[in-house]
C-alpha cells in the first residue's frame, strides 16, 4: 500500500483446522520455525557464519539482543537453539507488552527479557564482568528526520562500542543494523566501531535500504561465493 510501513512483520501458525471460530488472525502464533524477513534474518545468521559458534552445539552459547522489537529474532534463535542462553533488552516496556500480546513472546529460564536503558546494561554488565558470544544491536530510533536511523544514536558513542567489544572478548561476534539516509552519516558511524573492532563485514540487503554490519576481533573464514565486503582495522 502507497504510504504504509511495516516495522515488524512475521509468519503465524495456520490453525489444524479453518473453521470459523479459528479465523480470527489475531488469535494465530508467531511461527519461530521460519527465521525472520529482512535484516533480523541477516543478523542471526551472521552470529554462525564465521565459525565461531558452532550450529550444532549451542549449549554454552550466550546470545545479548539489543532492541526486542516484536522478538522475531530471538524468538527464531530459541525456538531453533534451545540450549542457547539468550537475553534481551528493550528500554520500552510497551515494546516488551506488544511483543507479548501480538507476537508470540514467550520468556523462559533461558530466554530472558529485560527493560532497560541498553548503554546502562552494557556498562552493569561489564562492571559485573559478564561476557557474551555474541551482541545483535538492532535498537532503532524512527524519527524520518534523522540521517541515521538504525542503530540508535545512543550506542554510537565510545562507551557503550567499547563495552561491547569487552564484553564480547577477543572471539565475540558483534552483528548492527544500519539504516541511514546520509552515507556520511553511516560512515562516521562505522569509524566509531573501528576504534574498538579490527574487522568489519558489510551485507547489502537491497532491495532493503539496510545493511547489516559484523566487527570481530578475527578475520572470518570466507568462501569463493561470499560476495560481501570485509574489511581489516587492525
Amino acid at each position: 500500500m502507497k504510504g504504509s510501513l511495516s516495522m515488524t512483520s512475521a509468519y503465524l501458525k495456520l490453525p489444524k483446522k479453518l473453521v470459523k471460530s479459528e479465523l480470527d488472525t489475531r488469535k494465530w502464533k508467531v511461527d519461530f520455525d521460519i527465521a525472520p524477513y529482512g535484516p533480523s534474518r541477516t543478523m542471526a545468521n551472521e552470529i554462525f557464519a564465521n565459525g565461531s559458534i558452532s550450529r550444532a552445539n549451542t549449549s554454552n552459547t550466550h546470545v545479548l539482543v539489543l532492541g526486542l522489537g516484536g522478538g522475531l529474532l530471538s524468538g527464531y534463535l530459541h525456538q531453533n537453539f534451545p540450549q542457547m542462553k539468550i537475553t534481551a533488552v528493550d528500554i520500552s516496556p510497551t515494546v516488551v507488552s506488544m511483543a507479548k500480546k501480538w507476537f508470540s513472546l514467550e520468556p523462559d529460564e533461558r530466554y530472558q527479557v529485560v527493560v532497560e536503558d541498553g548503554v546502562q546494561y552494557l556498562r552493569r554488565s561489564v562492571q559485573q564482568g559478564l561476557r557474551f558470544d555474541a551482541i545483535v544491536l538492532d535498537a532503532c530510533f524512527m524519527e524520518s528526520e534523522l540521517d541515521l536511523t538504525c542503530p540508535a544514536k545512543v550506542f554510537l558513542s565510545d562507551e557503550p562500542i567499547e563495552n561491547m567489544a569487552t564484553l564480547l572478548g577477543q572471539r565475540g561476534v558483534l552483528t548492527v543494523n544500519f539504516l541511514y539516509r546520509s552515507k556520511i552519516a553511516k560512515d562516521k558511524a562505522l569509524e566509531k566501531f573501528h576504534k574498538f573492532f579490527k574487522y568489519d563485514k558489510e551485507v547489502d540487503l537491497r532491495p532493503f535500504r539496510n545493511y547489516v554490519h559484523t566487527f570481530t576481533q578475527f578475520e572470518a573464514p570466507r568462501s569463493r561465493e561470499d560476495k560481501t565486503m570485509e574489511r581489516s582495522f587492525a
